[in-house]
Parts: structure tokens; C-alpha cells; sequence
């Protein structure tokens, strides 16, 4: 079981603090672990058909708010501006499965890593031969790509197969419609 926890599903005004300690020594004194999460991002934080915040990275800050002997509050942070709402005090820490970037860790310090993933494409059973290479994308005219949410994505994937129309989904539900045949075109 969890900790005792809020959930947040709009932003929240940053913390008040008198700034003494360290930050684990803030936590601890407040009594609670503020915990930002972005709202659309599987596997690590959705929400579930019954409105329940979900997914790898909320059982991973129980666990760490158990371990602290805290409640738990989490706030949402915005993807695009994840440095700017760190600035503002929003939350102690984000867990929402971040892609470490060069340009992210220029202003927000990373844990290790605890989990690898990798880019993929995701095609028919009939196309797959077509993508089974990367020279096989080169040059290809027509090829149309759509990417989950994230800029950072976006830019890999342009940056990969700069000959491609990439589209950027609205939400990880549309990238879900592709398996039912509703983007024929990508």
C-alpha cells in the first residue's frame, strides 16, 4: 500500500520555505514530498480510466515517501517549461521518466538513471522489412511519421529521418488509435 497522498491536476503555487537545511531536511520538517509529475506519460504517470494517478514513477515516489516517513503530494509540472516550473518551487523533485538531454542537464540535476528505453518505430506486420534499416528510410518520398508528445522526440526523430513529415500526436490515446487503423496515412 501507499502513503497518504493528494493529487494535484492543476498547477500549484510554489513552496514558502525558510530555505534553512538541505532540501531532504525541508522535506522531512514539512512533513511532506512534493512530487511533480506530467500528466500524459506512460508508463511512468497517467491517469486511469477511473481518474486514479498511475504508473512506474508514482509507485516509485511512495515508495520514497514511505521511506521518509512523509505524505505525498503531487503536482503537475509542465513538459516544455520542466525547468522553468522547478524554478518556481512547484515540487521537490520531478519523476515522470525524463530524457536526460545536454541541454536539460545544463539547468536541472539528474538521478541516475534507473531505467534505458529506446526510440522505435511501430509498423504493420507487412511493412515491417521497409523500416528494418535505417538506409531504407534515406531518400524515401511520402514516408509520414507521427511521434508521441515530446519535443525532444520530435527533434531525434527529424533529426533521424530528416526526408520524413513527422507529426507530433496530441496525446499518447491517439498514438494508441494507430493500432485501430484510425491514421492510415502515418
Amino acid at each position: 500500500g501507499g502513503v497518504e497522498e493528494t493529487v494535484h491536476r492543476e498547477p500549484v503555487p510554489g513552496l514558502e520555505e525558510d530555505g534553512e537545511g538541505s532540501l531532504l531536511d525541508r522535506i522531512r520538517r514539512r512533513g511532506v514530498l512534493r512530487v511533480g509529475y506530467i500528466e500524459d506519460n506512460p508508463p511512468h504517470s497517467f491517469f486511469n480510466a477511473r481518474g486514479d494517478l498511475v504508473g512506474l514513477d508514482v509507485d516509485i515516489a511512495h515508495d520514497l515517501a514511505r521511506t521518509l516517513g512523509t505524505t505525498l503530494e503531487f503536482v503537475p509540472v509542465d513538459f516544455v517549461e520542466l525547468e522553468v516550473s522547478m524554478g518556481d518551487d512547484c515540487c521537490d523533485l520531478v519523476m515522470s521518466g525524463l530524457l536526460v538531454t545536454p541541454e536539460r542537464a545544463e539547468g536541472i540535476t539528474f538521478s541516475q538513471p534507473y531505467m534505458e528505453e529506446h526510440l522505435a518505430f511501430l509498423v504493420a506486420d507487412h511493412d515491417r522489412g521497409r523500416f528494418a534499416a535505417r538506409q531504407n528510410l534515406r531518400g524515401g518520398s511520402g514516408l509520414r511519421l507521427g511521434v508521441p508528445p515530446s519535443s525532444v522526440i520530435l527533434d531525434r526523430v527529424q533529426r533521424y529521418v530528416p526526408e520524413a513529415a513527422v507529426r507530433e500526436l496530441e496525446s499518447f490515446e491517439e498514438l494508441e488509435t494507430f493500432f485501430e487503423g484510425e491514421h492510415p496515412d502515418l
